[in-house]
């Protein structure tokens, strides 16, 4: 398992040097697979060079919105929230 993180740590940010990314923005909901991938990237980047944004709907749970919230500050990134009705609102 190590051997296999390693690999995706290294590639993932070989291929971010590659391409000149040394910022990013991540989308968290506050389940598992968007807490892995924060964990990867702040594995790679400096806490102060990831945004982690929640989106939360009608359907989302105060449970997981503090779970994504909760998130963000042990991995000591920025955060924010955009509630999704403002953006279904624009279309």
């Amino acid at each position: 398992m190590a051997d296999i993180c390693g690999a995706i740590r290294y590639g993932t940010g070989r291929f971010m040097k590659l391409c000149g990314v040394e910022k990013v923005t991540i989308g968290i909901s506050g389940g598992i697979d968007s807490a892995v991938v924060a964990g990867l990237y702040r594995s790679i980047l400096a806490p102060e060079n990831i945004l982690l944004v929640n989106m939360p709907g009608p359907h989302n749970s105060p449970t997981t919105i503090k779970l994504a919230r909760e998130l963000a500050k042990n991995l000591g990134c920025f955060y924010t929230e955009i509630p999704i009705s403002r953006s279904v609102k624009l279309t």
